[in-house]
């Protein structure tokens, strides 16, 4: 018998297979049998499972092969892969290869006939007339998403106030905030911000964060911030300038509000930056503890009754953890980048995922023995979540849920600035002395996508979040004990 051939590397989402629980690669299926590649040498494979995906019913068709109803052999050996040759007669192996080939062939037939919008329409139900309806500039996409009608809106009403809209829960806002007890903060990242939080009183501030943002009757505008998250998780150049930030932690600490730091990714070249600024955080901080005590001690206040600033660092990188070593001040978050999951705001076109979203739910978070890794060793104990369109488990412990958007994908090498700077965003460079053209660019995307390319990042709107209190209840309920705000995105 010679080598089979046949349809060569059919996708392994469509077709994949075990021996004896050892998964293998398919390279070769014809309806008298197929090929596979392994790493390693099989002396006996007492069963072969093959599993192929099926469009219609959104599941996978499993066919095992037993010993006396196939025939192996093993027809290639590299250095670094065996390939072995499997022939059988199963009638139910044979019907499931001629199921998968109609499938496939019309997969690639509809690839080619149009382009990804056309496909995903006719294999899934894509939308794909609406990708041509775009909001004229982010402002209007924005005042789309959070003061006009939408699946986020099913348990609101309208009330009319002059010619303004206001959105407002069908129970009141002292029933949205009623048994939801938790630490809220608000997000600054860039520099518009900085200036903003610097130039205006506190009250002032937070008025305007959400009135620009066309949430200023949004019952958790009315609620107190207790933290700030000062600087960027996404791009390290929207970090402020070292004497605005030490500005602005000053203010924070004269308005009785915690401060958490918000680094991403660490390039190796600001490596020695990065360190000599985290010594420099833990210098203040030591010296704003001792401001305190000698305040207590001179107006005979109880030691501890005033409540410290917690300075927290939000690790987006591996090399933070050490660079963190030896500076008790300075407590590590593990961030968003880290925190890494399934998301994407053209998930529920994906075939079947209706009832599989709950595989999405859980990460390497919710395995105790990586949970204890980042206690132990990293001393790592609080985790940033993300409000990402579906249900997500939250480990046991005290963590935090940034709302409402989510992001996606992120790169060092800035797209929006190939564009601006090129006119091609295939021409992707590290931007040195960054322009900022992001102060007044983004990406818009088809309205009904609800997503947006903001400085290197794409981020995607969860519509549901700012309007459902249970949701947020649930959250609260598994281990969430702080919100983190962003609607200045």
């Amino acid at each position: 018998m010679e080598k089979i051939n046949g349809i060569p590397m059919i996708p392994f989402g469509l077709l994949g297979g075990f021996c004896d629980h050892l998964e293998i690669r398919i390279t070769g299926l014809s309806e008298e049998g197929f090929s596979f590649r392994v790493p390693e040498k099989i002396e006996k494979a007492a069963c072969l499972e093959i599993c192929f995906f099926d469009f219609s019913a959104d599941c996978y068709r499993k066919v095992q092969l037993a010993e006396k109803e196939r025939e192996m052999k093993l027809t290639e050996e590299t250095p670094f892969f065996f390939i072995y040759s499997v022939w059988t007669k199963n009638g139910e192996y044979r019907e499931q290869v001629k199921r998968l080939v109609t499938d496939y062939d019309n997969y690639i037939s509809l690839k080619l006939a149009g382009d990804d919008a056309y496909l995903s329409e006719k294999m899934v139900g894509y939308p794909a007339e609406l990708d041509e309806v775009y909001a004229e500039s982010f402002e209007e996409q924005k005042k789309e998403w959070f003061s006009s009608g939408g699946d986020g809106r099913k348990d609101c009403f309208c009330e009319k106030k002059g010619q303004e809209e206001i959105w407002k829960k069908q129970s009141s806002s002292d029933d949205f905030e009623e048994g939801l007890e938790f630490e809220f903060a608000l997000t600054i990242d860039r520099p518009e911000l900085y200036n903003d939080f610097l130039q205006k009183d506190g009250t002032t501030f937070c008025h305007d964060y959400w009135k620009n943002n066309f949430l200023e009757h949004h019952p958790l505008s009315q609620k107190q911030a207790t933290r700030l998250y000062i600087g960027n998780q996404f791009c390290h150049n929207l970090f402020p300038e070292k004497k605005q930030l030490f500005q602005m932690l000053e203010k924070a600490f004269e308005n009785k509000l915690a401060v958490t730091i918000a680094f991403t990714y660490v390039r190796d070249n600001l490596l020695e930056e990065t360190e000599k600024l985290l010594q420099e955080l833990q210098v203040w901080c030591q010296g704003k503890e001792q401001e305190v005590s000698k305040q207590q001690v001179a107006t005979k206040e109880q030691k501890g009754s005033r409540k410290q600033p917690a300075m927290e660092i939000i690790v987006n990188d591996w090399a933070m953890p050490a660079l963190l070593h030896g500076k008790p001040h300075l407590k590590p978050v593990l961030g968003v980048l880290l925190n890494k999951r399934r998301k994407d705001v053209r998930l529920p076109y994906k075939h079947g995922i209706g009832n599989h979203v709950d595989s999405l739910a859980e990460n390497n978070l919710n395995c105790g023995f990586y949970q204890n890794y980042l206690k132990n060793t990293l001393n790592i104990q609080r985790f940033e979540f993300e409000s990402c369109g579906y249900k997500v488990t939250i480990p046991d412990g005290h963590h935090s849920l940034h709302l409402p958007f989510f992001q996606t994908n992120t790169s060092q090498y800035c797209t929006l600035y190939a564009v601006c700077r090129y006119g091609d965003r295939g021409k992707q460079k590290l931007p040195e002395n960054c322009p900022r053209y992001c102060n007044k660019k983004v990406f818009l995307y088809p309205k009904h996508l609800k997503m947006v390319g903001r400085y290197n990042s794409l981020f995607g709107y969860d519509e549901k979040i700012l309007w459902d209190e249970k949701q947020l209840q649930d959250y609260l309920e598994q281990g969430i004990d702080r919100i983190v705000v962003n609607v200045s995105l």
